[in-house]
């Protein structure tokens, strides 16, 4: 399945898959007829944002979807945002904080690792916050991404390892999903095709979340 906008793929159906075609597999990260895909994780290998300009702007991600959406979308969770509008130092900023008047939904973050290789990214399994569930209230510190300027902007082009961070869909949990949502997610690539100029800038992010109120985010579990 692919993400209407920029292809961001979805992982969790060919894991459903896994167990048809393969009979086993080891460290393979597939199914094996003692386990099974998690039905409470979803992820997502490349969710695609842009700058804001306007309101044709992609700058916007619907993370309960796992889709990229306009600026005036009031489902987004989250909004690129560029900090002193010179077409640098760019963070995610939660979707009810919107410049504009088209409001999303709140959304917590914390920075959770200050770098890590996409393989170590793959191995996550829980949140590291010293205990088996988590508490919202305690674990996301921020509106944003650059946690009161304590963590590091996005820029282009991403060098070296990447921050990871943890996410809370707060507005979504509380107002219609029933159940807390939380996640993980990974900057991957970002480019801008206008540097020193506002506009052209965009970027993309690997993500994880697990809709079930759980600090777990393994894709695979045991089948019993």
């Amino acid at each position: 399945m692919f993400n209407m906008l920029k292809g961001g793929k979805l992982f969790l159906l060919p894991l459903l898959f896994a167990g048809i075609f393969l009979s086993a597999c080891d460290d393979s990260g597939l199914e094996t007829p003692s386990t099974k895909a998690n039905p409470n994780v979803l992820a997502f290998d490349s969710l695609w944002i842009e700058e804001t300009m306007d309101s044709t702007s992609s700058c916007g991600l619907n993370l309960f979807y796992g889709s990229t959406v306009l600026r005036d979308s009031t489902t987004k969770d989250c909004q690129l945002i560029d900090t002193s509008s010179f077409g640098i130092d760019f963070y995610l900023r939660s979707g009810d904080l919107s410049d504009n008047l088209l409001v999303g939904f709140k959304t917590r973050f914390n920075r959770i690792y200050t770098s890590m290789t996409k393989a170590r990214f793959d191995t996550i399994t829980v949140l590291p916050v010293g205990r088996d569930t988590i508490n919202p209230s305690l674990d996301f510190t921020s509106d944003d991404t650059k946690g009161g300027s304590a963590w590091n902007y996005f820029n282009a082009p991403l060098t070296g390892d990447q921050p990871v961070y943890s996410f809370y869909l707060e507005g979504k949990s509380l107002n219609f999903h029933g159940k807390n949502i939380y996640g993980i997610m990974q900057p991957i690539f970002a480019e801008d095709i206008n540097p020193g100029n506002v506009g052209g800038y965009s970027m993309s992010f690997r993500v994880r979340i697990n809709f079930n109120a759980q600090n777990d985010f393994r894709l695979i579990i045991p089948a019993n």
